[in-house]
């Protein structure tokens, strides 16, 4: 029954991704000036360069020879955001009002973590070639254009997974971490939908999407390596064994308020039922002794006689 009603609002989230996505198609720089205003003026404080209006094209900084042209602003990242947003946590609105707040909500919490996100890709685009040239750390692979196509990756695919992180972590606390709904989301818009178009419609030659699309891809599994080797970090020093200066494990302490049972070696031991899937480091049971004669399970609950 909640799936049926949940269905309801992924359409009107599916309604809204492909109006904006077919929207951002037609316009033009004056259709897109919602937008492209905000993050001309964000990135204004973020850099200290000014932008001035130019009808017909975009924001531009004649001393930089720079435009935040249509292209620059961020329509995409906005869909992919508001997608993932809404279609990742919707059902975990428990309430017909809360369902309604957070598929409103969606697209404007998208909205300004966009101008955010790209206004600091754009003053990253601005500043850091320069700075990378004048240190010889530019690689000879990389030109103008795959730099300004690896920051924005960096920035864009980064910035999706952070906020999906931070989302789960309001709303599902103590969740299982994973990373499927961002990298989902925007390998479905920023490489499937295109690849789909060049297929269909033949608008772009294969082999210039093609390296397109080995860039993005590259860039995107050095991302996830870095953002996933922190977490991997700390779960190993977690999962390694407890052990006292002399090299032994340190005994379990047993939990108050409990019956514990007694070996025949003398050892105490605490009543566990086993339940799974929950690790015992999860139930911050890890280092507990198995009892007598059961075998090893995933995780235990504790029970009171």
């Amino acid at each position: 029954m909640k799936s049926k009603i949940c269905g309801i609002y992924y359409v009107v989230g599916c309604v809204w991704m492909a109006g904006l996505r077919y929207y951002y198609s037609q316009a033009d720089s004056d259709g897109l000036r919602w937008i492209l205003a905000p993050v001309a003026g964000w990135v204004r404080v973020l850099s200290g360069h000014a932008f001035a209006w130019l009808p017909g094209a975009g924001y531009v900084n004649h001393s930089l020879r720079f435009l935040i042209a249509p292209s620059c602003s961020g329509v995409q990242f906005l869909i992919i955001a508001g997608g993932m947003l809404l279609f990742s946590f919707l059902h975990d609105m428990g309430t017909g009002k809360k369902r309604v707040l957070w598929t409103v909500s969606s697209p404007v919490l998208a909205y300004v973590y966009t101008v955010f996100v790209n206004g600091v890709r754009i003053s990253l685009s601005i500043d850091l070639p320069p700075l990378l040239m004048e240190t010889g750390l530019l690689p000879g692979c990389l030109t103008a254009e795959r730099l300004h196509t690896v920051i924005g990756v960096f920035v864009y695919f980064g910035s999706l997974l952070f906020l999906y992180r931070l989302t789960e972590y309001l709303i599902r606390p103590g969740s299982r971490r994973n990373v499927l709904a961002p990298v989902f989301w925007y390998f479905l818009v920023v490489l499937l939908l295109p690849a789909v178009n060049l297929l269909v419609l033949h608008r772009q030659d294969s082999r210039t999407f093609l390296g397109y699309a080995v860039l993005v891809g590259g860039t995107c599994l050095l991302i996830l390596i870095l953002f996933t080797l922190p977490s991997i970090g700390v779960r190993s020093l977690i999962g390694r064994p407890d052990t006292s200066p002399s090299g032994s494990a340190v005994p379990a302490r047993p939990i108050e308020g409990h019956r514990h049972l007694v070996s025949a070696s003398g050892t105490r031991r605490t009543n566990l039922v086993p339940l799974c899937p929950f690790t015992k480091r999860e139930r911050g049971l890890e280092g507990i002794a198995e009892p007598d004669g059961r075998p090893e399970c995933s995780g235990y609950l504790e029970y009171q006689e």
